[in-house]
């Protein structure tokens, strides 16, 4: 049944048949319903055409969409951010289809995934659970592993085995570019853009950002540092970096902390090259830079980045730019 607004599909709806085979633990009714639940739409019309014709044999499945529903109201009774935070990163997917159809990430899969967090963390918040789910995003489409309630042969996420090196890529992208998002935020925080889709590749194998090592950005303390650029032959002289960081090409840079470490922290650095460039970098490392100092060598605006982290949540971060001019 489809719900028209014009010519536009406001809503659809499938009614399949199903028959009652049991009762799960919450003594609510299991069924057995047609093989067409498990495939999206293009595909059930495909499959109501094959049956149609005599060309395939409808399969039937075990089914236990209560007992889901009595889960769900079970975690949410414990922890009300559980729902709040599936509507979150259900939206996200929704951005996602909207970008691009193809997008393979089933809702119900999210479901599962948010849910068995907050079924080991019981106290977490919408941050936490929303931030680990996007963490572990590239492995959950890699390998089923939640068991199907009504049938434990099964798993509900085994379409993730199906899916290509380019349906994988595509749900990497966007994990990443909305983690680099919400890796940018400083105070304020605007959800619609937070949420709307996009797509962001990597511009070199090394470029890292913290959420490759699960350190979320939650600051609260203000760091500096000073960009020194050292002397060199020639009468060249040593120079702190001003905030707009233009400079030459063949200069020496010592990057360090001004002030105190706030206290428990560590330093980590990136050095991200403008991604034209021939060797873009991107990569963290801890107490200093990869190359210390830092020669500035490729056109372009580059940046510096010091992060203080405590107790595995970065705290505290500061960036210098480093703009090598034209014509230098």
């Amino acid at each position: 049944m489809r719900f028209l607004s014009g010519s536009e599909e406001i809503l659809s709806v499938d009614v399949v048949p199903a028959y009652i085979y049991g009762r799960n633990e919450f003594k609510d009714e299991m069924y057995v319903v047609p093989e067409l639940v498990l495939r999206g739409r293009r595909a059930r019309r495909r499959l109501y055409d094959e049956v149609a014709r005599g060309a395939h044999v409808m399969q039937w499945i075990k089914s236990d969409p209560r007992g889901y529903i009595a889960i769900a109201a079970q975690r949410d009774q414990r922890n009300d951010d559980f729902r709040k935070s599936v509507k979150f990163v259900k939206a996200w997917r929704t951005s996602c289809k909207d970008m691009d159809e193809s997008f393979p990430l089933k809702s119900f899969h999210i479901e599962q995934a948010v849910g068995g967090y907050f079924d080991t963390h019981l106290d977490c918040d919408i941050f936490d659970a929303v931030y680990e789910f996007f963490c572990d995003l590239p492995d959950l489409i890699r390998s089923a592993r939640y068991p199907d309630r009504a049938d434990r042969r099964k798993k509900i996420d085994e379409y993730v085995e199906r899916l290509t090196d380019a349906d994988r890529t595509l749900v990497d992208q966007a994990r990443d570019c909305f983690l680099i998002k919400l890796e940018a935020i400083e105070d304020s925080v605007n959800i619609g853009d937070l949420l709307t889709a996009c797509q962001r590749e990597r511009a070199s194998i090394v470029e890292e950002y913290l959420f490759d090592s699960r350190i979320p950005v939650l600051t609260e303390e203000r760091i500096r540092i000073t960009a020194t650029v050292l002397p060199r032959q020639g009468g060249f002289r040593a120079y702190v970096l001003n905030a707009l960081g233009l400079i030459d090409v063949d200069r020496k840079i010592e990057f360090r902390l001004r002030g105190e470490l706030p206290t428990g922290c560590t330093l980590s650095w990136k050095v991200k090259n403008d991604d034209s460039s021939t060797q873009p970098r991107g990569e963290i490392t801890e107490h200093r830079t990869y190359s210390d100092p830092e020669h500035t060598k490729f056109r372009g605006s580059h940046y510096v980045e010091c992060y203080a982290v405590r107790k595995g949540v970065c705290i505290a971060r500061v960036r210098q730019a480093v703009v090598l001019r034209e014509g230098q």
